[in-house]
């Protein structure tokens, strides 16, 4: 995770410097497609970190995500031709307090890399239901390579 904030970071800096693309890495723009209020009680009970590339599989998924939700929430639009889904999942947990945040996303000459950040109560008062949290985005397509890059938080309460 420090490396991929350091590229990050460079990337930034420089992009504000010049026009040229620095070290050939692009930062990905991302748009979170995960309801509001809706990433702590979904469907998805066992971790997963999935790239989705074509329309039924982006339905299949999101109802399986939220479809015990009254409505449920509607699809978000896609362009599957221009863009990807990341779907970040990190399993049923016992109790409430965990999240899963996809960071952020950088495409380099090798693939495109996801930063996903996994948090974890420490010590704080937290609801007792089951929770499956979850983290939805879209990012342009950039290539067919991707990889994930983990870090963990654990949260500490005040």
């Amino acid at each position: 995770m420090k490396r991929l904030v350091a590229i990050l970071l460079l990337a930034t800096i420089a992009a504000g410097c010049t026009a040229k693309r620095p070290l050939g890495v692009i930062v990905l723009p991302m748009e979170r497609l995960t309801p509001q209020y809706r990433d702590q009680y979904t469907g998805l009970t066992s971790p997963a970190r999935l790239v989705v590339e074509e329309a039924r599989s982006f339905e299949e998924i999101w109802s399986r995500a939220f479809g015990t939700y009254q409505p449920p929430p509607p699809l978000p639009d896609v362009d599957f031709a221009r863009e990807v889904v990341i779907v970040a999942a990190l399993g049923e947990q016992s109790t409430g307090g965990y999240l899963i945040r996809v960071t952020g996303a950088i495409a380099t000459s090798a693939g495109v890399l996801v930063a996903v950040e996994s948090t974890a109560p420490a010590g704080c008062a937290v609801s007792a239901a089951q929770t499956q949290p979850l983290d939805i985005v879209k990012i342009p397509r950039r290539a067919r390579t991707f990889r994930f890059e983990e870090s963990s938080v654990a949260r500490r309460c005040r």
